[in-house]
């Protein structure tokens, strides 16, 4: 079950997401990329801070890749949360425009 909602919400999601921003289906697209990056977050702040596992930070020494380790558990995390405020921007653009849109009387695609 771990495996799978890894898989899934770290590989295939955001790979799903890339395509549909690249078609006409892309409001649909930062929603299910957004859901990906939460989805991320939570998946990696379990791992590496809540459970008790060796994946955690705590269980894992400074040498060797520790160091390595510990940086890139918490830069996903910041990279994610950057993702998800990223996409919180493009939703606020495309509702703009869509106001915009609307008050002009131009016909929306």
């Amino acid at each position: 079950m771990k495996t799978l909602l890894k898989r899934g919400a770290l590989v295939l999601a955001p790979m799903i997401a890339a395509i549909l921003l690249w078609t006409r289906f892309y409001r649909i697209g930062i929603w299910f990329l957004l859901n990906a990056l939460i989805g991320s977050i939570l998946v990696s702040t379990y791992i590496h801070l809540i459970a008790m596992s060796p994946a955690h930070i705590s269980h894992v020494s400074w040498e060797g890749w520790g160091l390595l380790f510990y940086v890139t558990a918490i830069l996903s995390l910041v990279i994610d949360g950057l993702g998800c405020w990223l996409c919180g921007q493009g939703l606020k653009s495309i509702r703009q425009s869509q106001e915009i849109l609307a008050d002009s009387g131009i016909a929306q695609i």
